[in-house]
């Protein structure tokens, strides 16, 4: 008998330590939210109505007010454009005279007829001359600036 008991004690031993532990976890409960009831959307088929009942191609179809768009789109009508600007003159440097310092013979400036002879820092017709090299000017106005060179011959 008390061979029977060391026996059933060791086999209940046995399966305890075999047994895998239970781990409890709390219990957490995932609820969906709640969706949005189907509805059924003809957003395309209310755009093939637009585009249909729209008819580019139709007979009846007149050109749009070019100036109602434009106040549409630019809010308010829109004044007279602006006047174009005047073209930007022609310069051509036609030599130098002197040595260092250089003046320049500059043709093509508003205002005057032939070359005129042109020191650094100075303005005429709203063209500053800013550098005169021995081969090269800059001229500087109209919102342009100009590298002018003397054209070489053949």
């Amino acid at each position: 008998t008390a061979s029977l008991a060391m026996l059933a004690g060791g086999a209940v031993t046995t399966r305890r330590l075999l047994a895998a532990p239970e781990v409890r976890r709390p219990s957490r409960r995932f609820v969906m939210p709640a969706s949005p009831p189907y509805r059924e959307t003809d957003s395309l088929l209310d755009a093939v109505d637009v585009i249909s009942e729209g008819n580019l191609f139709r007979p009846d179809r007149t050109r749009p007010d070019s100036a109602a768009v434009l106040a549409s789109v630019l809010g308010g009508m829109p004044g007279p454009p602006p006047p174009p600007r005047p073209p930007k003159p022609p310069l051509r440097l036609r030599g130098l005279v002197g040595g260092p310092p250089w003046d320049a013979l500059i043709e093509g400036i508003p205002g005057h007829d032939g070359a005129v002879v042109a020191r650094v820092g100075q303005t005429l017709g709203g063209i500053t001359v800013r550098a005169v090299r021995r081969d090269t000017v800059i001229a500087q106005g109209m919102d342009t600036t100009w590298k002018l060179t003397i054209a070489r011959g053949w």
